[in-house]
């Protein structure tokens, strides 16, 4: 058998080809990854601070949380109209009122159960901004009490994030 008469690619192409492989696998990675890591970062808060505060507006000491927006998209809190986060009756009784409200692009839940009396100060939180929340149903009037929130931006990638108010 005469190996002088071998049939094939040269060395040169070869490594080309897999040159060129390995170039397209990594342009497919970083554009997977990029739209990936965009995703995550279009809808994403933090919990900047949690305290039982003076209310600017009333004469009261109410659960406070600032939120930073961590994307980098405006995220929309929707209008005072839209958003108010005053306890709504739910099936036409007013003794029972819903503890959760969608502010835009915002859903506010009070964990605990209880309703809220909850204003945000501003309609729209730009990226790195903060906006600050107060709940005035989360007061030192009724004595000491603990008053847990979830936040989460609706669409966002990132899930709900948990804030607990401690009051008295």
């Amino acid at each position: 058998m005469n190996l002088n008469k071998r049939k094939g690619i040269t060395p040169v192409i070869s490594i080309m080809i897999l040159l060129l492989i390995a170039i397209a696998l990594a342009g497919a990675a970083w554009m997977f990854m990029s739209g990936l890591v965009g995703g995550f970062m279009r809808g994403s808060v933090s919990i900047v601070m949690a305290e039982c505060l003076p209310d600017p507006h009333a004469p009261s000491t109410v659960g406070t949380i600032i939120l930073r927006n961590q994307g980098n998209a405006d995220i929309s809190l929707g209008s005072i109209n839209l958003c108010d986060l005053a306890p709504a009756p739910i099936y036409g009784d007013p003794m029972i009122k819903t503890p959760s409200k969608t502010c835009g692009a915002l859903r506010i839940e009070r964990t605990d159960g209880k309703a809220m009396n909850a204003y945000l100060d501003k309609y729209t939180i730009g990226p790195g901004e903060e906006v600050t929340f107060r709940d005035r149903n989360c007061n030192i009037s009724a004595g000491p009490m603990a008053c847990t929130y979830r936040f989460r931006v609706v669409g966002g990638a990132i899930g709900a994030i948990t804030a607990t108010v401690y009051c008295g």
